[in-house]
């Protein structure tokens, strides 16, 4: 399949292909001689990415970060609502490189922001509007939005929150302006920690205080909500790792 899209977009056409996180780390050597080498135009649709309830433990989405970042001018969205997934497919295909937009398995549902947000569409990310006033700042994207936002709830403190759409390349330079002078910057990654976005984020933003909250080992099979638990994911841990760092 991955092959198949590069010679589509060798011949002019622009291939969008679907596939789950965990059947395409199988694809590497194509991605990487078959698209990237040859700087073809292709976009990739990831499903199942983070961690993946009820399908077993083979099928968790939590390598394809570290991998695609070791490839060339490939670009790495995780956009959190339909609406997001829209604006980033729409933008995928009217660009020129190779893109990888990541999604998790189940539904989006609204919820209640626990602070307005800014979007900073050349930064691709969005953040608290009052993130220069916070002491504290949290960095996610796709869908821990929202279990950063019942974080920030349940904190009852003074903590901003930055969402990135696209989770690679960063802007660093934004990323340094908004985190500069905060107290604590708290990373929560749905990736593995080798080589995750927390990993890269922490190296950019080495004169902080950073803690990168990530998966380490793999991730057996269970229910959503089950795997937040063993992964500590859920807002009461967050909470509770948070305020043992302050």
């Amino acid at each position: 399949a991955i092959s198949m899209a590069g010679g589509l977009a060798k011949q002019g056409m622009i291939p969008v292909a679907a596939l789950y996180s965990t059947f395409l780390q199988r694809g590497y050597d194509q991605i990487l001689q078959d698209i990237a080498l040859l700087q073809l135009h292709v976009v990739l649709a990831i499903d199942r990415a983070g961690v993946v309830p009820d399908d077993g433990e083979t099928h968790q989405g939590i390598f394809d970060y570290p991998i695609f970042t070791a490839v060339p001018n490939a670009k790495i969205y995780s956009p959190e609502t339909y609406e997001e997934l829209k604006n980033v497919l729409s933008e995928s295909v009217s660009s020129d490189t190779l893109d990888v937009i990541r999604y998790p398995k189940g539904a989006y549902s609204e919820y209640e922001c626990a602070c307005e947000m800014i979007y900073d569409s050349e930064a691709c990310l969005a953040y608290s509007k009052n993130i220069s006033e916070a002491k504290n700042v949290i960095i996610t994207y796709g869908r821990m939005t929202r279990i950063a936002n019942e974080v920030i709830k349940g904190l009852d403190s003074d903590t901003a929150l930055i969402k990135l759409v696209r989770i690679f390349p960063f802007d660093k330079e934004k990323l340094k302006s908004l985190t500069n002078g905060k107290e604590l910057v708290y990373i929560i990654d749905e990736g593995y920690v080798n080589g995750g976005v927390g990993e890269k984020i922490s190296a950019i933003l080495s004169h902080q205080s950073v803690h990168v909250h990530a998966i380490e080992g793999f991730v057996e099979h269970g229910s959503l909500s089950d795997l937040y638990s063993a992964c500590k994911f859920t807002r009461d841990d967050i909470i509770s790792a948070m305020s043992s760092l302050k």
